[in-house]
């Protein structure tokens, strides 16, 4: 497989633990991997920070082991849509789209959207997309990812990537209609 530079520069700080090479992965990485944490898990911002945490902190301990089988980011967002899932799932509390009432973390979270209302509207209509479709929309929408990346990250086929996005959209055209 090909490497790019960021998966050549995983490599490196995997060699000598330089923590210059890692500042440089985590400064170009946090923003987007806490952003797609927050809109898979609803968490806010400074729950997520801790998921965000956990995820690097796997990155700086797998530095000697890791093996390019995909690219350093893909791999990066994988590990940060398994742990999201796993986060939804540990907290095992199913919140009814009338009875969530988001913090300004989340809503700031959210693209820094200006209108308020408008993200009210659509983080109540994201609570209608179960987990895996979340995170498909999140990686192609909010992290403009291809269906291929989107496949490799969630570790499924372009097929159920197609089918997870048709039926969030589907879904959240349906919850938004007359709304936004």
């Amino acid at each position: 497989m090909e490497q790019d530079e960021d998966t050549a520069l995983y490599i490196r700080y995997g060699k000598n633990s330089d923590p210059a090479l890692f500042r440089a992965l985590w400064d170009k990485y946090k923003g987007v991997v806490l952003s797609t944490i927050m809109r898979i898990t609803l968490l806010p911002k400074d729950e997520a920070e801790d998921i965000l945490q956990e995820v690097f902190i796997k990155v700086m301990d797998e530095r000697n082991r890791f093996t390019p089988k995909a690219k350093f980011g893909t791999w990066l967002y994988r590990m940060a849509v398994n742990r999201s899932y796993n986060a939804v799932r540990d907290r095992k509390v199913q919140v009814e789209i009338d009875e969530h009432q988001p913090d300004n973390q989340s809503i700031l979270a959210l693209d820094r959207l200006v209108e308020t209302e408008r993200v009210l509207i659509l983080e109540k209509a994201l609570l209608n997309l179960n987990e895996r479709q979340r995170a498909a929309l999140t990686l192609r929408e909010f992290q403009e990812k291809s269906y291929a990346e989107i496949a490799e990250i969630m570790e499924v086929s372009i097929d159920t990537v197609e089918s997870l996005l048709f039926h969030a959209r589907t879904k959240l055209k349906s919850v938004l209609k007359g709304r936004i």
